[in-house]
């Protein structure tokens, strides 16, 4: 749920960066910000609960001070907070524009205080692993998110709209997203082999078998299909002129069949950064 969350508050904020007008409005941040902190406030509980062992209610709080004054405890603590300002801020009477920057400005927050948790904190703060989880972060919100929003909720709509002066056309919105996410494709592969090698220290006999190196398989399976089904829609980009009926239809159907390739790819890194390191 966090990381979803992160991702379409960041593919909320790319859509309205590039359609400039009241096609999608920035209300629409909303949900996901309410999701983002409740999965959150959630994840602290759970923590608590694992921790102390404890399970009833007047238990968990007793132990909550205890959990908190942790490194992971104090950091989601710390997140909690970010996400909850950002909830707060999308639910305030401001202007597209303004709401739209105070979210991207929070979301950045958001992603690097998560991305100081997990495996990545092992080493201590300001490392390596928190750099390059926080690159890893950052391009897979922005790729994941920017294919989620406009594969499933954007292109749809832009297909059957009317032209506009203030809308872009489906082929001139798709280059935006198409330049996007390659650079972020590239960022999210670069950062993830690097971060895969150290997590096996250069052995890579520890991914025969082992029930992590699976999960990595099925993501980077997963991960390969979005990219072909995005070079696919790539392809048609050679044409300058804009698309005919038929070529945007096809340019949906194939961006629709990422997203949902996006979502197997977002359930298998949860799946994965709440697995032992190949060899513990």
């Amino acid at each position: 749920m966090v990381d979803a969350s992160l991702a379409l508050i960041c593919g909320l904020l790319l859509a309205l960066l590039w359609l400039r007008g009241g096609f999608l409005s920035a209300n629409r941040l909303r949900l996901p910000a309410i999701l983002l902190f409740l999965a959150v406030a959630a994840q602290l509980l759970l923590m608590v609960m694992t921790m102390s062992g404890a399970s009833a209610p007047h238990a968990v709080m007793a132990a909550m001070p205890d959990v908190l004054s942790t490194h992971a405890g104090r950091l989601t603590e710390y997140i909690l907070i970010a996400t909850s300002l950002l909830a707060g801020w999308t639910l305030l009477p401001l202007t597209s524009k303004v709401k739209a920057a105070g979210s991207a400005l929070l979301l950045a927050v958001v992603i690097l205080l998560r991305s100081a948790t997990g495996h990545a904190a092992v080493d201590g703060d300001w490392s390596l692993a928190e750099l390059l989880q926080a690159l890893h972060l950052s391009a897979m919100a922005l790729w994941s998110g920017g294919v989620l929003v406009s594969g499933l909720l954007v292109l749809p709509r832009l297909v059957r709209a009317n032209a506009g002066v203030a809308l872009p056309t489906p082929r001139k919105y798709v280059a935006s997203l198409s330049t996007v996410s390659t650079w972020a494709v590239a960022v999210v592969a670069l950062s993830g082999v690097v971060k895969a090698w150290r997590q096996v220290g250069g052995d890579l006999h520890l991914l025969r078998g082992a029930g992590w190196a699976w999960i990595l398989y099925a993501k980077v399976a997963c991960v390969t299909l979005a990219v072909l089904l995005g070079g696919l829609n790539r392809l048609g980009l050679r044409t300058p002129d804009d698309w005919p009926e038929a070529a945007k239809t096809r340019a949906a159907r194939l961006l629709r069949a990422e997203a949902w390739a996006m979502v197997a790819v977002l359930i298998l890194s949860a799946w994965l950064a709440n697995m032992p390191p190949p060899g513990e």
